[in-house]
């Protein structure tokens, strides 16, 4: 009977311990805050801002250069990557791999479902076709109030000498903070 009270009395410590314990511990209800994917980007790509990156493909190294577009409150809205090189295979599967990675982060491109030109040949194919510089592959992809435009071509294409140099940029922005908070809206 000694033993049955004594561990009795021990349950009842504990618990109230453990109650104890728990008043005394603040509980913070959804601690973990997820930052916004410009914020992520730009966490990512703040301190190249203005400077050179390495790109990596398959088909060799890009160089590109970081531009982050502030709104009027010093955030960002929108980044930037841009360069150019002789290399079309690996600007092409940049590209595609842009694209790739912006479908499984779903985004959706607004005006179809399906679009053969996100595939590699494809996209390498129309890099190296001859033809007015509205008419290479520019790709939108949307995803709430993000957007990412994706755009390449080749300068000096179809010209009597081997200087075809080929041009991508990709940009992710976030329309939501266009302006920053004091803009107005526009009605008409």
């Amino acid at each position: 009977m000694k033993t049955t009270l004594t561990i009795l009395i021990l349950l009842q410590f504990n618990i109230l311990h453990a109650q104890i314990k728990k008043q005394s511990t603040p509980v913070k209800e959804n601690s973990v805050i997820s930052k916004s994917e410009i914020d992520r980007l730009y966490e990512k790509y703040k301190k190249s801002e203005n400077n050179e990156i390495t790109l990596f493909t398959p088909f060799g190294e890009l160089k590109g250069n970081v531009n982050i577009n502030y709104n009027a409150d010093e955030k960002p809205e929108s980044i930037t990557i841009s360069g150019s090189s002789y290399n079309k295979e690996a600007i092409a599967q940049f590209i595609a791999d842009c694209i790739i990675q912006k479908l499984k982060n779903n985004y959706k491109d607004p005006n179809s479902s399906f679009n053969s030109q996100w595939e590699f040949e494809s996209i390498k194919f129309s890099l190296g076709t001859p033809k007015a510089a509205e008419m290479y592959p520019q790709f939108y992809f949307t995803k709430g109030k993000m957007y990412t435009k994706i755009k390449a071509q080749c300068t000096n294409c179809g010209g009597f000498d081997s200087s075809e140099i080929y041009e991508f940029e990709i940009e992710t922005g976030d329309r939501s903070r266009f302006g920053g908070k004091t803009a107005e809206k526009f009605d008409f």
